[in-house]
């Protein structure tokens, strides 16, 4: 299926300063709350996995991902299911970017349908204080949560085997974690200028 992808066309001066405006999602549906979710079809259309609405392309400054639409904020409850044209899917993956640069979200609950938490899923996300990560997740994605400047604790469920590079980069406010057995890597540089943080649990079955 076609995505929505519209790139706005504006003088070269605006372009400068803020970049193309893009689309790229598939459906959008409202989840019980009535908060509009943008969603991509995924494995031959057979799932769905959480998406942005757009970006304006090549804006990025020093405080994160400020290219991204601040579409969703306060609290967000990501359903497991969603049904569009009398068909339903299952949620299972958080997608790249889906989050990125939503600096007014403070909350999200992740169904226990995703196994995938993508690349720069959160980042930038500077009010978000509590995210729950189900035991479905099996990986996070690189840089998944950096700059989550408000973010104080994590609990990585017990079936994740990989956190990726930088997931937790920059999270100044997080003081304590526990990785669970089952991670064997994590990645370089996880816990960069986590600045409050004081504990750290590793288990044995971490090789990399």
């Amino acid at each position: 299926m076609m995505k929505h992808f519209i790139s706005t066309i504006l003088p070269t001066m605006l372009l400068c300063m803020f970049g193309a405006k893009a689309y790229a999602y598939d459906i959008e549906v409202k989840n019980a709350d009535g908060v509009t979710i943008y969603y991509n079809y995924i494995n031959n259309e057979k799932e769905l996995e959480v998406t942005y609405l757009y970006y304006y392309e090549d804006y990025v400054d020093d405080s994160g991902w400020k290219g991204f639409e601040d579409v969703y904020v306060g609290n967000v409850v990501i359903p497991e299911e969603v049904t569009y044209s009398d068909v339903t899917r299952k949620v299972t993956q958080i997608g790249k970017y889906a989050f990125a640069g939503c600096i007014n979200l403070t909350s999200v609950t992740i169904p226990n349908s995703v196994k995938y938490i993508e690349k720069k899923a959160f980042s930038g996300c500077q009010s978000l204080t509590s995210v729950t990560i189900p035991n479905s997740v099996v990986k996070i994605g690189n840089y998944a949560f950096e700059l989550c400047r408000s973010l104080t604790s994590v609990t990585i469920p017990e079936f994740v085997y990989t956190i990726g590079d930088f997931a937790f980069m920059r999270c100044s406010a997080l003081t304590s974690i526990t990785i669970p057995n089952g991670v064997t890597i994590i990645g370089a540089g996880v816990f960069g200028a986590c600045t409050s943080l004081t504990s750290i649990t590793i288990p044995e079955g971490v090789t990399s």
